[in-house]
């Protein structure tokens, strides 16, 4: 409802939200045509006419919805119509509740979503712009509203996802067909070859063969497209570490609950949580896990006796174990869609991009309203550059040393500390060869990157089929564009 306009402060009021709200949609219908050109500035006129003229045509065509046939009642059935049911929200005294918190039916989702939202408003709306335009508080409600408005639908999406398809098959093929897509590259430019060159320059081979081929992700083609593809860098391997731990943590209370219980009869009884259709619980959710990792080790390559040997290996599993492991993976699937543990997600989220309450970007080089002093031209200012610039040196020191450190330790864990087991199966040469591709797979960031985005795209089409043929088309024109570049290999 449009606020009453008493005096010309009103008016200056709604002035300036309606300014706010030009500035929004033009913004707004300016970023959507990027997609068209390469600086969104130059679509800034053309985003004020079509703005302009559907305000014009707001004016001029009146829309309403087509009413239907109404058909003849007698006083009766009014009456009955009219009457209120015991259980209408109308009657009681308790406040309906929101459509966004019916779709997240847990308040302690609800609380978390509403504490993240809060820190997006006031750092890129409320005390970044809006605040110096107006003390007006209904435009960031609005916002606050849309946007919750929106996690509510993707909560009752992601109630419907199948996750047991979805973690168990589409991601453990995905897995596996980048790993055969990266040992195919390396055997054109030589394994032997691979060992001698630096990550960077075995990333840079990698993405020419890959261009070459036609199968680098659009994102990675340059920082342009992966800016336009919404691929933000939120210093994921800083967080990565802690996230791990904390994950692990996690993963390993119900494992050592279920490893530990003494009444054997439970291990044979898995209680689906309430509302999960049957469909969610198939059986043979292992098949996929145990394909992968046939690709991971290249079993099938192997010698006939050897493969004969996996394969009755891998038969006896099935038949003695895979009642039990398709247990334990529907048990950490269904734990994965805990309240606590999605809360603990939204809050490490949150914890990673407001560390100490303050958005990560701010904390080194962004210091807020600092006054004068942050434009003062005095030499003193060079000497705080210069101090500024050293720190980032070390910072960057610090962190090339830990990802080097890092690095090591993952080649010692995969090379090093071989399974005894595992290696009697498939043999001491195929597990070193298998783990040194492994290896190169994970410090290429290409080829991580490459898994992350189709990950996120397969996690995309889950939730909303109706953006597979957009993804289709995205990568149909990355193709387009990886055919005309040339490169000297």
């Amino acid at each position: 409802m449009r606020r009453a306009m008493v005096g010309v402060d009103d008016l200056i009021e709604e002035a300036k939200v309606r300014t706010v709200w030009w500035a929004l949609c033009i913004f707004a219908i300016s970023y959507f045509l990027t997609h068209t050109s390469k600086s969104m500035w130059t679509n800034v006129p053309m985003s004020i006419l079509i703005l302009a003229f559907l305000r014009y045509l707001s004016f001029k065509v009146e829309f309403h919805w087509r009413g239907q046939p109404v058909q003849k009642q007698t006083h009766l059935s009014q009456l009955s119509k009219r009457q209120l049911s015991a259980h209408d929200h109308r009657l009681s005294t308790v406040a309906p509740v929101s459509r966004w918190r019916r779709k997240v039916g847990s308040p302690s989702v609800e609380a978390a979503f509403e504490s993240f939202i809060e820190n997006i408003l006031r750092d890129f709306v409320v005390d970044l712009w809006y605040s110096s335009i107006t003390p007006d508080r209904e435009a960031p409600e609005l916002i606050r509203g849309l946007i919750l408005h929106a996690l509510g639908e993707i909560s009752g999406r992601v109630k419907e996802m199948n996750l047991v398809d979805l973690l168990t098959r589409d991601m453990a093929d995905l897995i596996g067909h980048h790993l055969d897509i990266f040992r195919k590259n390396q055997s054109q430019i030589g394994v032997d070859v691979m060992g001698t060159l630096s990550s960077e320059e075995r990333d840079e081979r990698l993405k020419q063969h890959l261009i070459v081929s036609q199968e680098l992700h659009p994102a990675l083609l340059s920082s342009e497209h992966e800016y336009k593809y919404g691929s933000n860098d939120i210093k994921l391997n800083e967080a990565y570490s802690g996230f791990d731990a904390q994950a692990s943590q996690q993963i390993e209370k119900p494992t050592r609950a279920y490893s530990d219980s003494s009444n054997m009869s439970s291990l044979n009884t898995f209680e689906d949580p309430a509302g999960i259709p049957p469909e969610w619980t198939p059986t043979n959710v292992s098949v996929h896990l145990l394909n992968l990792v046939d690709k991971v080790f290249q079993l099938k390559r192997r010698g006939w006796i050897r493969k004969q040997v996996l394969w009755i290996s891998k038969q006896i599993l099935q038949l003695v174990m895979e009642d039990a492991i398709d247990e334990w993976i529907l048990r950490q699937i269904n734990w994965l869609r805990r309240d606590e543990v999605i809360v603990q997600g939204i809050r490490w989220i949150q914890d990673t991009l407001w560390p100490n309450g303050v958005f990560f970007t701010r904390l080194d080089g962004y210091q807020g309203n600092a006054g004068p002093s942050q434009f003062d031209k005095h030499p003193s200012g060079s000497a705080n550059q210069a101090s500024g610039n050293r720190k980032d040196s070390a910072s960057s020191f610090e962190q090339q040393l830990e990802a080097s450190r890092n690095a090591s330790e993952v080649k010692k864990l995969l090379l090093g500390g071989t399974p005894p087991t595992l290696v009697s199966i498939i043999g001491y040469k195929q597990y070193q060869r298998s783990a040194r591709d492994i290896y190169y797979f994970l410090q290429s960031n290409v080829c991580v990157k490459q898994l992350a985005y189709a990950m996120i795209e397969q996690v995309l089409v889950s939730l909303f089929p109706e953006l597979r043929q957009l993804i289709e088309d995205i990568h149909e024109k990355g193709r387009k564009e990886q055919a005309s570049f040339t490169y000297q290999l």
